[in-house]
């Protein structure tokens, strides 16, 4: 791993991103033998089953709360019908499956993935049968989990199901079994209320209700659920977790809204265009081009909300600059520039789905619009799509060349930073299969070694085949030496392998196969320097200098150095 690289990470910063138990979620759903793979992705998905395994918890413990108090209670005993049968043959299929992947070199990934299914079975019959389930069921298979990962060191605390809840002062009294009689005494007055407001049509009062489910009680980190024909459901759950889970809410609610708009603007987009196709007089179609004589009608339409959208975008108010373009495209949804500018905002806020709606829309109007390609490649890259990146950064930086547009090195340097990525993915999936290599031959040989010595030693005194045993042993220990020796000649696990920038050209950021040198002590390759006079300019890229064809001076030096760095580096040729 490298900081330059931009995939090290230290412990203190994962854990000012992630909580500790997310962290652990993380370690265990990768094998130990396997390389691990630190990414935004990675810890979404182990979020994603910490939220899964609190969701699970929250809703056993809710239902056998509102169960009989007593477990001797004949209430408590519920007959078996084909539900529980089947769920309960799931669970021991599922307990079977966990020891058969621990005892498998301790298989933690197999073993949570067969926890996740099985809690997907039980979400799936708590929401058939709700508050009729079997509760003992429930229960045993939530101790279960429970249990489990206690071994694994997700869950901390000696308490019987669940994760650990905060506790008082003393630290011996748990808040949940303190505060939930109180909680659920209140959302029983409270459901009661809303019963007789709706009888009585009061507004107010169902106001005040949803007031109290939706603010009160999550700023004091309960979460309060209202169920037709059933007890409300509460659950202790962190206040910063329902607050974010109402962001997140927001945040999808405005994109879902922003689609809604993009989709109303294409609409609109195509009606402005039916009405300045009516308004063109006949005359003025033979005086003018016809497309040029709707261009004249359409243009200036949303103009103005563009021009605002740009001061507010100079001001860094991004929001309010994306609801000045969208409604510039609602005006007039036929500009490319209308869309880059909404998603260079949407760039600026790292909304990438959003990038990649508009500058798709804006691609789909004109094909060669440079800033499309150019953050639509930017957006790939972010979101781990090194090729299509690539493959679009390249197309920004090809017709930038063409139409004569100076972008700087803005297009290059994103080019080259996903090139590199795309490298480092790449060389992170070779170092792993060298590994998985390395070991699947030496388990071939031991597992050939103790097959040979099941053979030798069948019918016969140890004694009489010592010698023999041995020679195997030694045989097979040589074996292996000379195959680990062999991996070590080559092992580059530790350090991955980067070509150094110097070799690289400053214009396409690959390696130079021709360096020339500039008067301003520059050096390109060839191709690339004489393809930008060519296209963009007589002057120098960097100093903008003026410069011509005849000054390019061939660097023998660098190009003696990068021969020998190839020739010792094989594996460059195809950087």
């Amino acid at each position: 791993m490298s900081k330059s690289l931009k995939n090290f990470i230290t412990i203190q910063d994962a854990l000012s991103r992630n909580s500790s138990r997310e962290l652990r979620i993380f370690f265990l759903l990768h094998q130990w033998k396997e390389t691990l793979d630190y990414s935004d992705s990675a810890m979404d998905e182990a979020s994603s089953y910490e939220k899964m395994l609190k969701e699970f918890f929250l809703n056993a413990k809710d239902l056998l709360r509102n169960g009989p108090s007593s477990s001797t209670s004949a209430e408590y005993f519920q007959k078996w019908a084909k539900e529980e049968e089947d769920l309960n043959n799931r669970f021991i299929e599922t307990k079977q499956r966990v020891r058969e992947a621990l005892c498998d070199n301790v298989d933690t990934k197999t073993s949570l993935d067969a926890i996740k299914n099985m809690v997907s079975t039980c979400n799936k019959y708590l929401a058939q049968l709700k508050q009729s389930a079997n509760r003992v069921l429930i229960k045993v298979i939530a101790e279960y989990v429970t249990r489990l990962f206690q071994i694994f060191g997700v869950i901390e605390g000696v308490q019987s199901l669940g994760f650990q809840s905060d506790s008082s002062g003393s630290g011996t009294a748990n808040v949940e079994e303190a505060v939930m009689p109180i909680l659920g005494a209140l959302a029983d007055f409270r459901d009661e209320v809303r019963k007789e407001a709706r009888q009585l049509c009061a507004t107010r009062v169902l106001e005040l209700c949803d007031q109290i489910r939706d603010d009160v009680l999550p700023n004091l980190g309960v979460r309060l659920e209202d169920r037709e024909n059933q007890r409300p459901a509460l659950k202790l759950v962190p206040r910063e977790e329902i607050l974010k889970e109402r962001e997140d809410k927001r945040v999808a609610e405005e994109a879902k809204k922003a689609e809604k708009e993009r989709k109303k603007a294409e609409i609109a987009a195509k009606e402005a265009e039916k009405e300045a196709k009516r308004r063109i007089p006949p005359t003025e179609l033979f005086k003018i081009g016809y497309r040029q004589a709707i261009s004249r009608q359409t243009t200036n339409m949303g103009d103005e909300h563009k021009e605002q959208g740009n001061k507010l975008f100079l001001a860094r108010r991004f929001d309010e600059a994306i609801s000045c373009y969208s409604k510039a495209i609602l005006k007039n949804g036929s500009l490319p520039q209308y869309y880059t500018n909404r998603a260079l905002c949407s760039l600026k806020l790292g909304r990438w789905d959003g990038v990649v709606q508009d500058c798709k829309a804006a691609l789909e109007l004109d094909g060669t619009w440079v800033k499309g390609h150019f953050f639509l490649g930017q957006a790939f890259m972010e979101k781990g799509c090194y090729e299509e990146a690539i493959k679009h950064l390249r197309r920004a930086r090809d017709l930038s060349l063409d139409q004569r547009l100076n972008f700087g090195d803005d297009i290059t340097s994103q080019l080259r930073l996903a090139k590199k990525h795309h490298f480092t993915k790449q060389e992170e999936k070779r170092i792993s299969q060298e590994i998985e290599l390395q070991m699947y031959i030496n388990r071939l040989i031991r597992e050939d070694r103790d097959r040979q010595i099941r053979n030798v030693s069948e019918g016969k005194e140890y004694s009489a085949v010592e010698n023999e045993i041995t020679n195997i042993e030694v045989l097979a220990d040589r074996y292996l030496a000379e195959l680990n020796d062999l991996f070590a000649i080559v092992d580059e696990r530790r350090m991955k392998r980067e070509v150094p920038d110097y070799l690289c050209g400053k214009i396409s950021f690959e390696i130079m196969k021709e360096p020339v040198i500039t008067p301003s002590g520059i050096t390109y390759d060839r191709k690339d320097i004489e393809e930008h006079l060519q296209r963009v300019g007589h002057f120098d890229p960097v100093t903008r200098v003026k410069l011509t064809k005849d000054q390019l001076i061939p660097n023998f030096s660098m190009k003696e150095v990068v021969d020998s760095y190839l020739t010792e580096n094989e594996w460059a040729q195809h950087y």
